[in-house]
């Protein structure tokens, strides 16, 4: 297999501060969620180059600008704090947005709750936002809100990418992995297949997606009526929040479970193939899918679905768990984000002088409130452990803000140089999030997902209700915090 003939449908954000060019007393390190465009406007090259700052010394970094590092430069505007700096590895505003472009990317939470709480937005064309007008989204904010003046871009450079110059069309190809990537471009790569053969390690619960074309009558009226989009937030706030309480108590979805399998007999005539994509866990175990055309591409006639993994590569031959081997023009990598050591531990040192990623090798990271690390002073993470709730990214990483600006303005009032999460803290407040998150499906669902690191302990899912989560996140308490 040449390496030009590989397409990669995942990329990995890793957030780098350069050590040479800037000093700074705080850090917040800035992550979000899915492939990459060069900038499309001289508008945006021309502030690339032109938002370059003199070295010197800044309170406060954010560490990339996707969702979470616009969001936080915007609470900092807001709040009178204009010491800062974003640093941006591309040349453009979006993060994981601005890096995923496979065909078919989108959000699968509705657009009116994937936007942030002070820039509703009006223009989107489907209930679901697909990945460009996401992308267009971003970058309009950091317009309105002149964000740009913040940001230095070209910082590092991506590999990981889709190829759009190469043509699929009459191509055989192995797509590997069924998670969220995948489900979206397998449905738009198979018409052009000559055969798509899908590697499939553990079956997945594909739900059908309430998605609708939003017309400009639609959009018009959104826009007189501001209300309506506010009711609208609000139903899909609940709704989720409903879908929350499920995850929290697992015997109450077992009627989805016994609906979900009817359903896919409606959906997948074939038994055998039916029976391959019927996960053998609970619905809400490993994330929650949506799409209404990922089953009718794994039955259309050049469609081949392998539910094995894969675990050789001879050439042109992908060889499958259970043996069987298929020549190939084309491998596409669905294999999703490193979640459970997330890249940005490599760049990053404690004030031991130990690597996070060093500190992780042998288990997942653990955080205060998804946010402050052992041994890491003056620096925040974004979306960070146990912090995972089914609900806009979006709207937690907002929340998560709140906190960590009130500790920098705290700071700053106070005259304090330094705070560091108390050990104590962290060690009672880890230790109750991993004895309730067993009570969750996340947990007690019968299957291994990416929640769930090496040894079986859940990194990633915040075990309470979301509003209890914005409640702890309501303003940081130095009371928690070693202060220097």
């Amino acid at each position: 297999m040449k390496q030009d003939d590989q397409v990669t449908s995942q990329a990995v954000t890793e957030p780098v501060l350069k050590k040479p060019s800037r000093k700074a007393k705080s850090v917040s390190a800035a992550s979000a969620r899915a492939g990459a465009n060069q900038p499309n406007s001289q508008t945006v090259e021309q502030r690339s180059r032109s938002t370059a700052v003199p070295s010197r010394v800044y309170d406060t970094i954010i560490i990339g600008a996707g969702i979470s590092g616009l969001a936080a430069a915007y609470k900092l505007n807001q709040a009178g704090y204009q010491d800062y700096l974003v640093l941006e590895k591309a040349g453009r505003v979006g993060g994981t947005w601005r890096d995923n472009t496979y065909p078919g990317c989108g959000c699968d939470v509705p657009s009116a709750l994937y936007s942030f709480s002070f820039a509703p937005s009006h223009g989107w064309s489907h209930l679901f936002a697909k990945q460009p007008e996401i992308l267009h989204y971003l970058e309009d904010v950091a317009t309105r809100f002149q964000l740009y003046a913040k940001i230095e871009f070209h910082n590092e450079l991506q590999d990981a990418r889709w190829n759009h110059a190469y043509d699929l069309r009459g191509k055989r190809i192995a797509v590997i992995g069924t998670g969220a990537s995948a489900i979206q471009f397998i449905p738009k790569i198979q018409p052009l297949a000559k055969e798509l053969y899908i590697f499939q390690r553990t079956a997945p619960w594909v739900l059908p997606k309430p998605d609708l074309p939003l017309n400009q009558v639609m959009k018009s009226t959104l826009a007189k009526f501001p209300v309506i989009q506010q009711r609208w937030r609000g139903a899909v706030s609940q709704s989720l929040n409903l879908i929350n309480f499920g995850l929290r108590h697992p015997p109450l979805l077992e009627p989805v479970n016994v609906l979900s399998r009817q359903l896919l007999k409606l959906q997948v005539k074939d038994p055998a193939l039916r029976q391959a994509v019927t996960p053998n866990f609970s619905v809400g175990c490993k994330r929650l899918l949506f799409a209404n055309d990922y089953y009718p591409a794994l039955q259309a006639p050049n469609s081949t679905l392998i539910p094995h993994g894969l675990v050789e590569i001879e050439g042109n031959t992908v060889i499958s768990a259970n043996g069987d081997r298929h020549e190939v023009d084309v491998i596409i990598w669905g294999t999703g984000f490193e979640v459970s050591h997330p890249p940005i531990g490599r760049r990053v040192q404690n004030a031991q002088g130990q690597r996070l990623s060093e500190l992780w090798q042998s288990s997942s990271p653990e955080a205060f409130l998804g946010t402050s690390i052992q041994h890491l002073p003056n620096a925040f993470l974004v979306l960070g452990p146990n912090i995972l709730v089914y609900d806009s990214f979006i709207g937690i990483a907002e929340a998560q803000l709140d906190y960590i600006v009130s500790g920098l303005l705290q700071m700053k009032v106070k005259g304090l140089k330094r705070i560091e999460i108390k050990p104590d803290v962290l060690k009672y407040h880890n230790a109750k999030v991993q004895t309730h998150v067993q009570k969750t499906v996340f947990n007690r669902g019968g299957c291994q997902s990416y929640y769930l690191d090496q040894n079986g302990r859940n990194f990633a899912a915040w075990p309470w209700s979301l509003a209890e989560l914005k409640r702890c996140l309501q303003r940081l308490d130095l009371e928690h915090y070693q202060v220097a």
